[in-house]
């Protein structure tokens, strides 16, 4: 590989979303900012490959023969990469005009910055946090599941997991973690920190690479007026041993890498379980409601977020090992 050229690199993961697959190139190959774009095509088996291979013959596209997961599928991709510059970008994220330009000029103006990450717009309007916030220690986690973090405007201890919309969104601020789904890092801070721990075969990479960056002294920023739309968990429903993945592997990380004792893992899966647990009773009463409404589809979305939630709060309390 000769050496990184000043220029900014597209990674996309596709598995199984071609139609936002086709959206989502269609905008990347008129940005002007961008200088390549690599596809990784985790043998998703319905054309999506193909229709990359025939319709976008400027990208360039790697066909896996099995599954192999984001990380991996990340690091492949690395390989084909030439830029200074690197955007990790999920197939299901529309960019609002300008957002690449901005966080590039974080990038260029600011050498101490290893990563930047965008304001994350979820298409369903469900999740009111931020895509960005703290490392998921035992305080950190308890003051997200307590509503503590609420107050973190004027006390910023009491900064949660996630920061918060209406709260933190006002300014650039440096974070402890961002995104995978749309994060710009400096190609030399992802090298030096390795690039994306293989692991897990999804979720939590981007939050375990993120802690390597900062505990590498990176600068991390959230940058609110650069804007995404995700359609979250568009190819999630075709992988069905992920349901609880996410949770699990938060966990993993939290007991492999942060926890200081065993004790604390315990009161870790205590709190991280019981947030778990008010989110199902919330959806659930979300669902009869619905219901009462004679809303019978919108009722059975919220039972089946309800119960996955629930499921990952058992998982979660048992200290359920993660697939890898």
């Amino acid at each position: 590989m000769n050496r990184p050229r000043d220029v900014l690199s597209v990674v996309v993961v596709s598995f199984r979303t071609p139609d936002l697959l086709a959206s989502c190139l269609a905008q990347l190959v008129t940005e002007p900012s961008v200088d390549e774009i690599v596809v990784v095509d985790n043998a998703s088996g319905d054309g999506s490959a193909d229709l990359v291979a025939s319709d976008f013959p400027q990208v360039r596209l790697i066909r896996n023969d099995v599954n192999v997961g984001f990380a991996r599928a990340v690091n492949q991709a690395l390989h084909e990469c030439a830029g200074k510059y690197l955007l990790l970008l999920n197939p299901d994220t529309v960019l609002v005009p300008g957002t690449l330009v901005q966080l590039l000029e974080v990038l260029i103006n600011d050498p101490l910055v290893g990563a930047v990450g965008p304001s994350i717009h979820h298409s369903n309007g469900r999740l009111r946090v931020l895509s960005a916030g703290r490392q998921p220690t035992l305080w950190r986690m308890f003051t997200h599941a307590t509503l503590l973090s609420r107050l973190s405007r004027r006390i910023p201890m009491l900064e949660g997991l996630n920061l918060l919309n209406g709260i933190h969104d006002d300014r650039p601020r440096d974070v402890e973690w961002l995104t995978g789904a749309c994060l710009m890092v400096r190609r030399a801070a992802f090298d030096a920190a390795g690039g994306l721990s293989e692991r897990w075969f999804m979720y939590t990479e981007d939050v375990e690479l993120c802690w390597r960056l900062h505990s590498a002294g990176w600068r991390l920023v959230h940058l609110p007026s650069a804007r995404v739309v995700h359609h979250m968990g568009a190819s999630a429903d075709s992988m069905k041993p992920q349901d609880t993945a996410w949770a699990l592997t938060l966990h993993d990380f939290y007991r492999t890498d942060l926890s200081p004792n065993a004790a604390a893992d315990v009161l870790w899966r205590c709190v991280f379980a019981s947030q778990l647990g008010s989110r199902s009773l919330y959806y659930r009463f979300r669902s009869t409601q619905a219901a009462r409404r004679s809303e019978p589809v919108a009722s059975a979305a919220w039972a089946r977020e309800a119960q996955g939630f629930a499921t990952c709060a058992v998982s979660v309390l048992r200290g359920a090992q993660p697939d890898h």
